[in-house]
């Protein structure tokens, strides 16, 4: 019995052992980690909730220790720095035993902070070239220094100082500094240098006058000012030099709308005999000369800016891209309706009746649903047209008299639909020629110098249906 008793005994303390030196899964502290996984500052605030079957003695992050209050469920709050990309972040929690429990995660910072960049550079000067000082710096990197898309590194830095010598065009110059950090932080800068105009290839002081070749040299757009005087919108314009299959565009860019409006097309080599007309009055006026690329697009090759100031807007009285009043035979036909005539009505009256007699509505084209673009020139050429036809030919034969006249578009009876807006006697009439054409049952005058709105008449409003009625068509176009 003695000996069982021993035995019992031994084996008891055998297990009291093993099991002393056990680790049951519940015997460790639990930890759980609230923490964001990206920050935008270079620190973060980690929040650790601790618990266990002991008291906890204390907790670590990345190293650090913070004493917990010797109870078994804590909640602690640790503020950590961030180096900017991915940090990994190590959290412990140890109970009086030694036990601990370890979690691992990491933490971002992306930084916002752009790079730091310095632009110097002379603010105008006698000569071709000009020298532009650059310095930038970053402690994440900078990644890509460019000035006009050309890109002046060739592996990342944490700071770089450069000089560089650009070429000039006569007259103001732009250029624009980028420079982008590891973490896509852009910071820009825009300079102007002004350089006087002394050169041969061009010739403000009777109309634009430069061989395209010239401007190959330079990097941006050509950039001239132009001082008119009231009178002196209709300028010569003259190029030579330009290469086989390039497109010219001579338009209008109306402030907040990034679209070039077309006045007039050139074609051919050599533009001579031709003429601008600064339509709007005094603002930026554009030479676009580009290649048709495929889907309707075009790319450009070069632009030369023309900033004109000194003049009002003309553009009821001046030719536009489809309302040709500068053509020899609507300028005939507005002389000889208008030339015994002494008073604004009769004269508005009679380019009226002309229009309806001298056009037949195209019916195939309005129920084909394709509608031939024409000058008011060309429509008169075909004797056939529809509403907008109507409306060029009425607006480029008064303004050849000298009525001011503007085209409108919008809907009639729910449908596409153009027609005219006339100032006689001191105020502005509407007249919807079409309309007023009852071909065989003769003219009517229900839609002849009425104030607006027309009867079923809705007028778009938009700066864009002001001067997309008129223009040749227009390119999408931002110097930024």
């Amino acid at each position: 019995m003695r000996k069982r008793l021993g035995f019992l005994l031994l084996l008891v303390l055998t297990f009291m052992v093993i099991f002393n030196g056990v680790t049951y899964a519940g015997d460790t502290p639990t930890l759980k980690i609230s923490a964001p996984k990206v920050v935008y500052s270079p620190a973060a605030v980690i929040t650790a909730k601790a618990s266990g079957p002991y008291p906890l003695k204390y907790l670590t992050v990345n190293n650090n220790n913070y004493a917990l209050p010797g109870t078994k469920n804590v909640v602690k709050t640790v503020k950590v720095s961030l180096n900017k990309g991915s940090n990994l972040i190590v959290v412990k929690v140890v109970d009086r035993r030694g036990k601990y429990t370890v979690k691992k995660f990491y933490i971002t910072y992306v930084d916002r902070t752009p790079p730091e960049l310095s632009v110097s550079a002379p603010n105008s000067v006698k000569g071709s070239t000009a020298e532009i000082k650059i310095s930038v710096k970053d402690p994440s990197r900078v990644v890509r220094l460019e000035i006009g898309g050309h890109n002046l590194l060739s592996t990342p830095v944490y700071s770089y100082q450069t000089s560089i010598k650009v070429t000039l065009n006569p007259g103001i110059n732009t250029f624009t500094i980028k420079a982008r950090d590891s973490f896509g932080n852009v910071s820009t800068k825009t300079i102007k240098i002004s350089r006087e105009v002394t050169d041969a290839a061009v010739n403000l002081n009777s109309g634009l006058k430069f061989d395209y070749s010239a401007l190959l040299a330079y990097p941006e757009i050509n950039t001239y000012n132009l001082a008119l005087k009231p009178g002196e919108e209709i300028q010569p314009v003259e190029i030579t030099g330009i290469p086989s299959g390039m497109s010219a565009d001579f338009g209008f860019k109306p402030k907040g709308i990034d679209k070039i409006y077309a006045i007039k097309e050139f074609s051919g080599s050599t533009i001579s005999g031709e003429k601008l007309y600064f339509r709007y009055g005094s603002g930026s006026y554009y030479l676009l000369f580009y290649r048709q690329a495929s889907m309707g697009r075009v790319y450009i090759e070069k632009v030369v800016k023309i900033n004109v100031s000194g003049i009002t807007d003309k553009g009821d009285l001046l030719p536009s891209g489809f309302v040709d009043s500068d053509n020899e035979t609507i300028r005939h036909i507005a002389y000889e309706l208008t030339k015994d005539l002494t008073d604004d009505l009769s004269r508005v009256k009679a380019i009226h009746d002309y229009v309806v007699k001298a056009l037949t509505y195209d019916w195939n084209s309005y129920y084909r649903g394709i509608v031939p673009q024409k000058k008011a020139s060309e429509a008169l050429a075909s004797g056939t047209g529809v509403c907008q036809d109507y409306s060029r030919l009425f607006a480029a034969i008064a303004r050849a008299a000298g009525i001011p006249t503007r085209i409108v578009i919008g809907t009639g009876d729910g449908d596409p639909h153009a027609w005219n807006r006339v100032y006689v006697n001191g105020k502005w009439l509407d007249v919807d020629v079409t309309w007023d054409d009852q071909e065989n049952h003769g003219i009517i005058y229900d839609y002849f110098l009425k104030e607006a709105p027309l009867p079923r008449h809705i007028e778009d409003n938009s700066a864009e249906a002001y001067y997309e009625a008129e223009m040749l068509h227009s390119i999408t176009f931002s110097e930024n």
